[in-house]
């Protein structure tokens, strides 16, 4: 903690008539080296150890937060992905692997304080302990134990905190903007969030809680580039992997993931691949890809997942 000594003055000396007295003493018994606190609370540094994406309706309403400030929670994004994972789509798994073994290491830093506190989200590279202890691992995690060290990514942003109240077990902040790293069909998406809020349950200097909450909007013109083009590339890489019989009536997955992928998807031609219009146009996805919400003038789509995480440290 930092302190600035302030000096409020000397008591004169002699205090009589004739009595000698320091330069800059003006009034007698004044305190001597005053401490003034000038820094706010430490800040307690995380890694988001698990993302979860909504697998239902249920889930998707319960990920949500109040973004626009009408009183409903928004999660459209969240039905959205509900939707593709109720069909068969892998979207958990892949990113729990992402996670797991240290493809995504989403950081983040929160202030807490009698009545108030402070959340952001960056991005961190370099863990240590190594995510997997061998090519053999099939668990990972070890950078996910409570004692990881990261770097900050070059790539990281650095935005304004959100700032909120803080009840002793719960924090509430925003709106503001965060850049989140989502896992979409298995390629990261960092998706800018404007509006954002969090709602962080039982945060501690060891973690924060599962149930906690991280919400936002995907702005019209970011949705194909941030959100479309990630689910759309990331599927496709799961059949490419998957299907190694791309002239067979199966394309040599007949289950499992990446069969779903291509019947959901694999229509115009049947090339046992996923283009963008395929995604794009899906009679199930046209119309939830649309905007839902307005923030602060502009259409958006809203997102939210919930989150789990532990203590972490790296340089700020």
């Amino acid at each position: 903690m930092r302190y600035l000594a302030l000096l409020i003055g000397l008591a004169a000396c002699g205090g009589g008539k004739g009595g000698a007295s320091d330069a800059g003493s003006t009034d007698d018994g004044a305190l001597d080296g005053a401490l003034v606190d000038t820094a706010g609370p430490p800040a307690q540094q995380f890694v988001i150890s698990r993302e979860r994406v909504p697998a239902n309706n249920n889930e998707a309403s319960a990920f949500a937060l109040d973004l626009d400030g009408n009183k409903i929670t928004d999660n459209q994004l969240g039905f959205v992905l509900a939707v593709l994972i109720s069909h068969g789509v892998p979207l958990q798994p892949q990113l729990d692997a992402a996670v797991d073994r240290g493809r995504t290491l989403l950081l983040a830093e929160a202030t807490l304080s009698d009545a108030t506190g402070t959340f952001t989200l960056l991005t961190g590279e370099n863990a240590a302990p190594a995510p997997c202890a061998s090519d053999q691992d099939i668990v990972c995690r070890h950078h996910l134990d409570g004692t990881g060290t990261f770097d900050l990514a070059a790539t990281s942003a650095h935005d304004t905190p959100l700032a909120g109240t803080y009840d002793g077990t719960k924090l509430a902040a925003g709106p503001g903007t965060l850049h989140l790293v989502v896992p979409l069909g298995g390629r990261d998406a960092t998706l800018p969030l404007a509006g954002a809020r969090v709602r962080l349950d039982a945060p501690t200097a060891d973690g924060i809680a599962a149930t906690s909450v991280i919400a936002g909007a995907v702005l019209e013109p970011d949705i194909d580039p941030m959100v479309v083009t990630p689910l759309q590339e990331g599927m496709n890489a799961v059949v490419a992997r998957d299907c190694p019989s791309p002239a067979s009536a199966d394309c040599g997955c007949p289950s499992g993931g990446a069969h779903s992928i291509l019947v959901l998807f694999d229509n115009n031609p049947k090339d046992c691949a996923v283009t963008f219009t395929e995604v794009r146009n899906h009679v199930y996805l046209d119309d939830l890809l649309a905007p839902d919400i307005t923030i602060d003038g502009s259409r958006a789509l809203s997102f939210g997942i919930q989150v789990t995480a532990v203590k972490a440290t790296f340089p700020r």
